[in-house]
């Protein structure tokens, strides 16, 4: 042990010090329990950042699953539109073909009376 180690642990000599040694000993212990109490609160902090975190992660991912089951239901909406107006072009042709046969039958029919 220094000599230096052995006069913190008696403590000061005359009055004047020894107040002073009082003063700076209970500064030191001020010091330390703010120094826990910060601690403790920057421990809380994070850990209530990092569930805010998770819950943004979540919620980031259920919106992202409704947003995807969304585009997916557009896409078969669409596709069934396309196919239901390419069955309609379809049957409109059909129907001109149909009318342009009828016309031509009526026609035969007009000429042979």
């Amino acid at each position: 042990i220094t000599s230096w180690t052995l006069r913190i642990l008696q403590g000061p000599k005359n009055m004047s010090q020894k107040q002073k040694y009082q003063k700076w000993k209970q500064k030191n212990l001020m010091l330390r329990s703010l120094l826990e109490v910060k601690t403790t609160m920057t421990t809380i902090l994070l850990s209530k950042l990092k569930k805010k975190q998770q819950q943004i992660m979540l919620t980031m991912v259920k919106k992202r699953t409704i947003l995807m089951q969304q585009v997916n239901l557009l896409q078969m909406v669409l596709r069934i539109t396309l196919t239901n107006s390419k069955k309609k072009q379809r049957l409109q042709m059909n129907l001109r073909n149909i009318l342009v046969i009828l016309k031509m039958k009526q026609r035969t029919k007009e000429m042979q009376l």
